[in-house]
């Protein structure tokens, strides 16, 4: 399928209301829809939604990492255009999950042993606060 730029006259009759394209976990699906977006002149805008629904701009360092996802936007008037964009490239459009950027096994090992190092270590703080307060009522 043969893709050609969009024209001057239906860039400008977009309007503003943006749809959701793409949400990946992978950093570079997000990009290389964009780089075909901006190629053939079709308005988009990138972000980064976290797992809590917490939505960013693209940052200039953007980081994969568990419940990090990218997002690609186009306005409403321009999703045809955009899907037939992601539809010709090598990506294949799934529901984000929280380890969906592929980390190594032993990334994702050390991710959840720092998470169970803070949470025991935030745990025993509570305690010893607890103990400490009851031991100045008495």
């Amino acid at each position: 399928m043969k893709l050609t730029p969009t024209s001057p006259d239906k860039r400008k009759a977009y309007c503003m209301s943006d749809v959701v394209i793409l949400k990946t976990g992978r950093l570079h699906e997000a990009d290389m829809l964009a780089q075909e977006l901006e190629h053939l002149g079709v308005p988009h805008s990138r972000g980064m939604e976290n797992f809590s629904g917490l939505r960013f701009a693209m940052p200039a360092l953007p980081v994969q990492g568990p419940g990090t996802f990218f997002t690609v936007m186009v306005p409403e008037a321009a999703a045809g255009d955009a899907r037939s964009v992601l539809n010709a490239l090598p990506i294949t459009p799934e529901v984000p999950r929280l380890w969906s950027y592929n980390p190594r096994p032993w990334a994702k090992n050390a991710f959840i042993f720092y998470a169970w190092v803070m949470l025991i270590g935030l745990a025993l703080a509570a305690v010893f606060n607890l103990i400490e307060w009851i031991t100045e009522l008495y």
